[in-house]
């Protein structure tokens, strides 16, 4: 998930003198426990990522302690040597950890599906894995990111590009009077640190990973920990000192508190999480004993060790997701090995670098980085592009086979070509409109399906369809976005989806038929009976009543795909490989129809109850979940019926054939 390039014990200042804080290091202990023990099961910590928010905040805190006393008229003098400090104590240890992990990772992650880990891996060393992840998975919480090895060097990006530009900034306006330079820095932080906050409440409304993934939405937290220190010397004194002393373990015990809020409550945790670390960094600057406690020796350890486990817990637990699985059986060894790769990590090549002779001046440091960046980046391109498929030692053509995609029939009619980027939000032309659509033959209907990216997993139904029964097929959907679109908190859909809605209204002929196929979010897999209706039902359901009426009035039929079997697994985490031993795929790929049902009871039940009678519903769940153990196979195992834990492959698309067929007569949609 994310992480923290914090900088390490560095001697931080307080207010006026410049001190060590032990016990920021200490604190560091809540973050990264918080983090792994969420990445590990979600469920004992359930926002427990927000611990690299609280990284965020002690990044801008130790940063503006180390910059503000500095960047005066001579700051580009200063400015080489905090790069180069940054250099030595963050990119040896990245290096080393993205080779080993990718290394490892091709010879239990097939050659097709470690490509996006090895550039994610190359875009860390670079600093900018967070827009690189934004644009290739999108959604940090999803089951494709939790299968990246790199997933989590995210917040690396935001860091590195808050390194970079951040003393800029404060040199910028810099001025020699001290007093002048701190006023200017913080009035310059404050107002970049508000707009920063407006910049990602609106984001996470309007686009949620743009605003997770991107530093303009982000720096506010970072900005908060640089208020922090600017701060502390006027609300440092004598009179302060009770107050802090009552505050801090208040403010302590709240922090741990959230990071047990429902993921769904997202934004208020986060800012939430960043104001209480703030208050507990300035609360520390007193003798109160929560101080005692996090300035003790394993405490800070912990703290110091914090950037080298953050870097290997993710790299072990997503091999073990490839492989052994992560279980009662494997934790204990999984733990073990993360604490021994970060203890090796810090000890062997972290602290040991940033403290070597040879680094005594900058320019040895900037060359040296630039050679290891420009190699380990050459080889890792040539490990993606040759060695991965040769280094994979499972069965990597029956794998691939399982989750190809296009079809040779039509094979303009992809999702390539017509589905949709939700960030982009384009218009649907003319020249879009002829790829992604077959003329249907004489007599015979057009099918339009339409919605998210569970409508795109039907074009191999869609391609059958055409191929044996000559229907017309007009196929475009649209990434995140429900069909038809009325969630007005997120604009990013509407223009596209409401061109859609129009055009579907005018194309559609008497006879033709609009397959609606949206994903209805199943949430609380731990409690069934607390499973919350995807928020954007009451709205959408109006909208569409309307346009199935509409649609009625000239002729045109209405079907909705109503929810799938949605797993709590990944489906590459279920192929029987020598390497994922027989346990591992009892304990999670296999999952009691009844506990499905009940899963998605709430949202069945929503639809049906708001659902004008003129929309027929379709739902394929018994025939893709016919035993009471559901999983992601046909009843044989030979063929995989999901790419991931809720998206059809092209035999689970194309098993639906004869089902849905005999839907549309049954119903009298087809004559």
């Amino acid at each position: 998930m994310n992480q923290l390039n914090s900088p390490p014990p560095e001697k931080l200042a307080s207010s006026a003198n410049s001190t060590y804080r032990p016990e920021i290091d200490g604190f560091r202990t809540i973050a990264i426990l918080a983090v792994i023990i969420n990445h590990f099961n979600p469920k004992i910590v359930t926002s427990g990522f927000l611990g690299v928010d609280i990284f965020f905040v002690i990044s801008g805190f130790v940063v503006t302690a180390s910059l503000s006393h500095k960047l005066t008229q001579n700051w580009p003098q200063h400015l080489p040597t905090f790069y180069a400090r940054r250099i030595k104590r963050l990119i040896p240890a990245l290096i080393t950890c993205v080779l080993i992990t990718c290394i490892i990772g091709c010879f239990f992650i097939p050659a097709g599906e470690i490509d996006v880990s090895i550039e994610t891996g190359i875009a860390s060393l670079f600093g900018y894995s967070n827009i690189y992840l934004l644009d290739e998975i999108s959604d940090y919480f999803g089951s494709e990111a939790e299968l990246n090895l790199f997933t989590h060097t995210w917040s690396l990006g935001i860091e590195a590009q808050f390194y970079l530009l951040f003393p800029i900034i404060l040199g910028l306006c810099s001025h020699p009077n001290q007093t002048k330079n701190r006023r200017n820095i913080l009035i310059t932080v404050l107002g970049l640190t508000i707009l920063s906050l407006i910049t990602y409440l609106y984001m996470a409304e309007d686009n949620g990973d743009a605003a997770f993934f991107l530093l303009p939405s982000r720096f506010w937290e970072l900005g908060v920990g640089c208020l922090t220190f600017l701060v502390l010397p006027q609300l440092s004194s004598a009179s302060w000192r009770r107050i802090q002393q009552f505050i801090a373990p208040i403010s302590t015990v709240l922090t741990v508190a959230v990071l047990f809020f429902s993921k769904d409550l997202q934004t208020l945790a986060t800012v939430s999480i960043v104001l209480l670390t703030a208050i507990t960094i300035w609360a520390f600057d007193t003798k109160s004993p929560v101080v005692n406690l996090f300035a003790s020796k394993w405490f800070v350890k912990i703290g110091i060790l914090s950037y080298s486990l953050y870097l290997w817990h993710w790299s072990v637990l997503v091999l073990s997701r490839w492989t052994i699985g992560i279980s009662q059986y494997t934790i204990i060894f999984q733990l073990l090995l993360i604490i021994g790769l970060a203890l090796a990590s810090y000890h062997w090549i972290e602290n040991p670098l940033r403290h070597a002779n040879w680094s005594r001046k900058n320019t040895p440091v900037f060359g040296l980085y630039l050679t290891l960046l420009l190699t380990s980046a050459f080889f890792l391109g040539h490990l993606e592009n040759t060695l991965a498929a040769e280094l994979y030692s499972g069965n990597s053509e029956k794998y691939l086979s399982y989750f190809a995609r296009n079809q040779t029939i039509y094979p303009n009619y992809t999702k390539d070509n017509c589905h949709l980027d939700s960030r982009e939000n384009p218009e649907i032309s003319p020249q879009l409109l002829s790829i992604c659509t077959i003329p249907a033959k004489a007599n015979q209907p057009t099918l339009f399906f339409v919605g998210n990216s569970h409508a795109d997993h039907l074009r191999a139904l869609a391609a059958k369809l055409a191929q044996q029964k000559g229907y017309g097929i007009d196929g475009i959907s649209q990434s995140s976005c429900q069909f038809p679109y009325a969630e007005k908190k997120k604009k990013k859909c509407d223009r596209t989806q409401l061109h859609q809605y129009e055009r579907v209204l005018k194309t559609a002929k008497k006879g033709d038929i609009v397959i609606i196929a949206n994903r209805y979010e199943i949430k609380n897999w731990d409690v069934p009976e607390k499973n919350l209706s995807w928020v954007g039902i009451p709205q959408v359901m109006g909208t569409l009543n309307q346009f199935a009426e509409l649609l009625q009035k000239k002729g045109v039929s209405t079907v909705l795909m109503m929810p799938l079997p949605e797993f709590s697994h990944n489906t590459k985490e279920c192929l029987a490989e020598w390497f994922r031993p027989e346990f591992s795929l009892n304990q999670i790929c296999g999952e009691e129809k009844s506990t499905l049902v009940k899963l998605r009871k709430p949202v069945y039940e929503k639809l049906d109850q708001t659902l004008s009678p003129v929309i027929h519903k379709y739902d394929p769940f018994n025939l893709l979940c016919p035993d009471e153990i559901c999983t992601h196979f046909t009843s044989d195992n030979q063929h995989p019926l999901f790419i991931d834990s809720h998206h059809l492959t092209n035999y689970g698309a194309e098993l639906l054939y004869d089902n849905f067929l005999q839907f549309l007569k049954q119903h009298s949609i087809l004559k």
